[in-house]
């Protein structure tokens, strides 16, 4: 490598020994590991798939040890409460992972990324998880896959109060980067030379880091490792021995009927596709979408089924709508979801409920849940499993340490489901593996149930009833008026018996 360049010929002093660099990137983008490889000069991150573990990478560059980690991207569209706790903990170890310190803190931002106004408390919370003091030592990198000038970016800046309050932030520190082109060591050196002088304005001092900190956040991440091979391996033996005891007693399948229950944007549209080996279900925001009009009234939608053949087996998936996260689930929702019931008669075999990687699991979803199967009673557990989504999160890391990280709340779930639940990777799903496992889970549940979930025997009310027999809202609508018609019909038979009385008219002629 050559020698460091000299970008203090002013008098100022010179450049720090090492660098240590941290980035920032959003949870869509990869561009966060293509700067650092670009940074140091080799592929050292793997750009293929997401960040899921903080990890940092050294290389001398331009003469002097460089540190670059790279971190999990978090979604700045969302409240950073919704950030998983998984990622949490990987954004507050990152700083850990370059002793004692980082002296940068690159927010690598896509030149086409929108940034709605929304993004800035939600984008100040998720930097506050690196640093109380992050904004003094960051650089806001704009990340371009084409040649980009500095004018181009100005009149982005112009048009964008997120971005021009970001900047302002940082100090108005920026840098462009061309993320397609490795080979110009220009840009690096360009990129060095703001990094350094931004590092000499702060004195030379990286972030403050406390390594207490540190050493109890490595502890607790030891303990919740642990805790997840423990719950590993506590279901592996659970799962081996109800194989034991259901040994002999399973049939030949030849009809699976699966219900999926969830949040929008929780997966369950991908998830039905990839079980039915076929791009049937529409886009989540097609299938279980929520309209408002001028007066603030909703436009509901209802559940979809779709039927396919799987290696000689039948298996019907019936999707229901999703409900915001903000609000209770409406009592539309449960209506749909007892409906559900009546459209894969007599009964499905498992209700799969929706739970996306991405996101963190709270009390409010764990509510919403057990509110929405509430209209089929506290039976409907024995027939139900956690279908996580959007397996691709974990890249390499088991389930278990999203459960054990994720806390109370989504336990409690898994407990009710009797610690059943499963993985579907989107990125994978050609690969039949994964859909044969979850339809082992499904036998061999059923298997322990010796039947599929039904109303039957479950104490409904009347109007529940009424849904579940006629099938949908237009068919129990029509019904309704057929009543009301009787009704009237009656009335006047028997007003037409009494005497008349002498009609009265009011001032208006009425």
């Amino acid at each position: 490598m050559g020698a460091a360049v000299d970008i203090f010929s002013s008098g100022q002093s010179h450049p720090a020994a090492e660098l240590r660099i941290v980035l920032i990137g959003e949870s869509n983008s990869k561009a966060s590991s293509t700067t650092g490889n670009i940074i140091l000069g080799e592929n050292v991150f793997d750009t293929s798939r997401r960040t899921a573990q903080s990890e940092a990478k050294q290389q001398e560059v331009l003469g002097r040890p460089v540190t670059v980690v790279d971190t999990p991207g978090c979604w700045w569209h969302y409240p950073s409460e919704d950030t998983a706790e998984l990622d949490r903990i990987e954004i507050r170890n990152s700083v850990h992972l370059c002793p004692p310190g980082p002296h940068v803190f690159l927010l690598v931002i896509p030149v086409d990324l929108y940034l709605p106004q929304r993004v800035k408390s939600s984008l100040e919370e998720h930097l506050q998880l690196f640093s109380a003091d992050v904004f003094s030592h960051t650089i806001v990198l704009f990340a371009a896959d084409d040649p980009c000038s500095d004018e181009m970016i100005e009149y982005d800046i112009n048009d964008s109060p997120t971005l021009q309050w970001i900047l302002q932030q940082c100090g108005d520190r920026k840098h462009v980067l061309n993320i397609s082109d490795k080979e110009d060591k220009d840009q690096v050196k360009m990129l060095f030379e703001k990094l350094d002088t931004m590092v000499a304005n702060n004195g030379g001092r990286h972030c403050p880091v406390d390594r207490r900190q540190g050493e109890a956040l490595w502890k607790e991440m030891t303990d919740l490792s642990e805790r997840a091979s423990r719950r590993f391996d506590q279901v592996q033996k659970q799962r081996r021995k109800l194989k034991e005891l259901i040994e002999g007693e399973r049939q030949p399948v030849t009809e699976i009927r699966i219900g999926l229950v969830g949040q929008k944007c929780s997966g369950k549209s991908k998830a039905g596709n990839i079980i039915l080996h076929n791009e049937m279900f529409h886009k989540v925001f097609d299938t279980a979408r929520l309209k408002k009009n001028y007066q603030d009234q909703r436009e509901t939608s209802t559940c979809v089924k779709h039927e396919g053949d799987v290696d000689g087996v039948k298996v019907s998936v019936v999707e229901t709508p999703g409900w915001f996260t903000d609000p209770t689930p409406p009592d539309w929702i449960k209506d749909e979801v007892l409906h559900s019931v009546s459209m894969c008669s007599p009964g499905p075999h498992v209700f799969l409920l929706v739970v996306p990687i991405s996101r963190a699991f709270t009390e409010k979803d764990l509510k919403a849940l057990v509110e929405v199967l509430m209209p089929l009673t506290e039976r409907v557990w024995r027939h139900c499993m956690v279908l996580f989504t959007w397996g691709d999160w974990l890249n390499d890391l088991p389930v278990e340490n999203y459960i054990a990280r994720e806390g109370k709340e989504l336990q409690e779930l898994l407990e009710k489901c009797g610690n059943r639940y499963h993985v579907l990777n989107p990125y994978i799903s050609n690969d039949p593996v994964q859909v044969k496992e979850l339809f082992q889970k499904i036998i061999d549940m059923v298997t322990e149930n010796k039947e599929c979930f039904t109303t039957e025997g479950t104490k409904l009310s009347f109007l529940e009833k009424f849904s579940f027999f006629l099938g949908n809202k237009k068919q129990m609508e029509e019904e309704w008026k057929k009543r009301e018609e009787e009704l009237i019909r009656r009335m006047l038979k028997a007003l037409a018996k009494e005497p008349e009385e002498p009609t009265v008219f009011c001032e208006d002629g009425t």
